[in-house]
């Protein structure tokens, strides 16, 4: 039903040769966006570009390797698959370990949806306000500080008689781990160019459906050895936010066609 009023891809249009219904599309993203139309000269100059663009890309070599022969992309893929990975194993891992939390089961489910429903919509703001890559960071060391806090709490304070402050120290640890999927799905999505870009994004998925699969695992190990999940979230959370250093910044950056 909704799917009728998201605008078409403009630059599928113009590989199309639709100019008429990518200037429509373009309008409407303006107008969204509460920005003046572009001039139809710019639409006009921007479909000669893409079919340049596509000339090009129609007499070269198969694009879908390159994010595998190509060092820059290559270590981009494998940063990303990390950080899908980390941000995918401790939020499921959360979320499984939201029954061993004080208080009502239900209350503390309803509770974290509330979390995740306003750490989502946080993300897009700091997303445009501070860049892709702090945002990202400053999420994630958000959130290892509050599993670090828990695991403080566990060993120093000891668990019993403190259960509530826990449950708080892991509703705001959530919340930064919940923050991070929507900011790192944009900056995935714009670190790799348009030929590659699907496949970078399949393979970051597979490596958090991995994640997905691993946490209930560690909840178990929980059960063992009570403070090694605390340790092993805190851990891969800040292994990933060290890591965005070596990514590179995407705010405000036309997005790119080709591997350079």
């Amino acid at each position: 039903f909704v799917l009728r009023f998201v605008p078409e891809t403009p630059r599928w249009l113009l590989c199309k040769e639709r100019t008429a219904d990518a200037e429509k599309c373009f309008r409407q993203i303006a107008k969204m966006n509460g920005k003046p139309p572009l001039d139809a000269s710019v639409v006009e100059s921007l479909q000669k570009s893409v079919l340049g663009e596509r000339k090009t890309e129609n007499t070269s070599s198969v694009y879908s390797w390159e994010i595998f022969t190509n060092p820059d992309l290559r270590i981009k893929l494998l940063l990303f698959v990390f950080g899908w990975f980390t941000v995918s194993f401790v939020y499921y891992s959360m979320c499984f370990n939201t029954k061993n939390l004080s208080g009502d089961p239900y209350l503390n489910v309803l509770y974290m949806g509330l979390v995740d429903l306003t750490a989502w919509p946080s993300g897009v703001l700091f997303n445009n306000w501070l860049g892709r890559k702090k945002t990202f960071a400053g999420y994630l060391l958000f959130a290892s500080m509050f599993l670090v806090a828990k695991i403080t709490v566990k060993q120093v304070m000891g668990f019993q008689g403190h259960q509530e402050i826990v449950s708080i120290v892991s509703y705001f640890a959530r919340f930064g781990v919940g923050g991070t999927w929507g900011v790192m799905t944009c900056f995935a999505a714009e670190s790799f160019p348009t030929t590659c870009r699907t496949t970078a994004m399949g393979i970051c998925g597979l490596s958090a459906y991995i994640g997905g699969m691993m946490a209930p695992q560690v909840v178990y190990l929980g059960t063992l050895l009570p403070s090694a999940p605390g340790f092993i979230f805190a851990g891969l959370t800040l292994a990933t936010a060290c890591s965005v250093y070596f990514l590179t910044e995407t705010n405000r950056k036309p997005l790119e066609n080709f591997a350079s």
